[in-house]
């Protein structure tokens, strides 16, 4: 068999049979299985950005003719997300149940020996130079410390800002760096959208962005402080919010998100990202549309009745 194969089917299938065992083993809660979601989220997002960069540095490089995203390969990238994201933050739950910083350190110390010593055997799918483990550090600071922390707190149900900074992080970087890098094959794209562009078009799209982050973000923070949850379904606030940006429109998140999509996606060209906007208007006034309403009827009852007569959920009211 294929040398290369090997090792590439190894790093996707082991992590797997690892992140199953510890489920039924462990058999984790509700919030638990959230958190380890979330975490796979993150690294999925942030993971292939944080490696382009550490190949770019010339700290390694890949070497397949496989499917890779931004040069990683497939295999390489869901495992590595999944041993990180899923089974390093269980492991270290079931040894550490009540210090975070025990439970952080631990798994920091044991994805860095793993890597130190799994990471030269990978030849030559993954070629190592010299200093390599300031990548492995980089990594291991950007990637693997923000995605432990967010399941920690998910599962024990603690700091709700950190919750909410890394999901929007991972969010954030999927959609509006993740996906133009996936579709054009690389960087070109960010150079592209700024060369040969007059200073006052440059100025207006900056503008037009800072707007809808800071719309979105306002209406996220409003979300946290008043519902006590997150944007996530899954980690949904608890009290009924209709006060600042909601007592005005009660779609202000996905009325943010949907409009940089297509700010993102007119700017640089990519027509992923104006897709990824229509689908995003398609599932909210689908799926996202009846299930907020069953939830919040039942969680919130005539209240949430009363909230939605009164305010639209795009239009804004004065």
């Amino acid at each position: 068999m294929d040398h290369d194969l090997v090792i590439r089917a190894v790093c996707l299938y082991w992590p797997l049979l690892v992140l199953v065992g510890l489920a039924l083993w462990l058999r984790p809660g509700y919030f638990a299985r959230v958190g380890v979601m979330l975490g796979l989220v993150w690294n999925l997002a942030v993971l292939p950005i944080v490696s382009s960069l550490a190949v770019e540095l010339g700290w390694w490089e890949f070497r397949t003719d496989g499917p890779a995203v931004l040069g990683m390969p497939l295999e390489l990238y869901f495992g590595w997300a999944v041993w990180w994201g899923g089974v390093m933050p269980l492991m270290g739950m079931a040894f550490l149940k009540r210090s975070a910083f025990g439970y952080l350190l631990l798994v920091i110390l044991v994805a860095g020996v793993v890597d130190v010593l799994v990471m030269p055997q990978l030849e030559p799918v993954v070629g190592l130079a010299s200093g390599w483990w300031w990548g492995e550090g980089l990594l291991l600071g950007a990637v693997l410390m923000p995605g432990a922390l967010l399941v920690w707190w998910t599962a024990k149900r603690r700091f709700l800002v950190g919750r909410i900074l890394v999901q929007a992080g991972a969010f954030s970087v999927g959609l509006f760096l993740l996906v133009p890098c996936l579709e054009s094959g690389g960087w070109g794209w960010l150079e592209d959208g700024f060369a040969g562009r007059p200073g006052w078009m440059m100025e207006g799209f900056v503008v037009m962005a800072i707007f809808l982050g800071t719309f979105g973000g306002a209406a996220v923070w409003e979300f946290g402080k008043r519902g006590g949850g997150t944007p996530v379904p899954f980690d949904p606030p608890v009290r009924l919010v209709t006060t600042g940006i909601y007592g005005h429109v009660a779609n202000p998140m996905q009325l943010a998100m949907t409009g940089l999509l297509l700010l993102w996606g007119i700017w640089f060209g990519s027509l992923w990202l104006l897709v990824l906007a229509g689908l995003a208007v398609v599932y909210s006034e689908g799926l996202a549309r009846w299930s907020e309403r069953e939830d919040h009827r039942e969680r919130f009852g005539e209240a949430w009745a009363e909230y939605r007569k009164r305010v639209s959920r795009w239009r804004w009211r004065c």
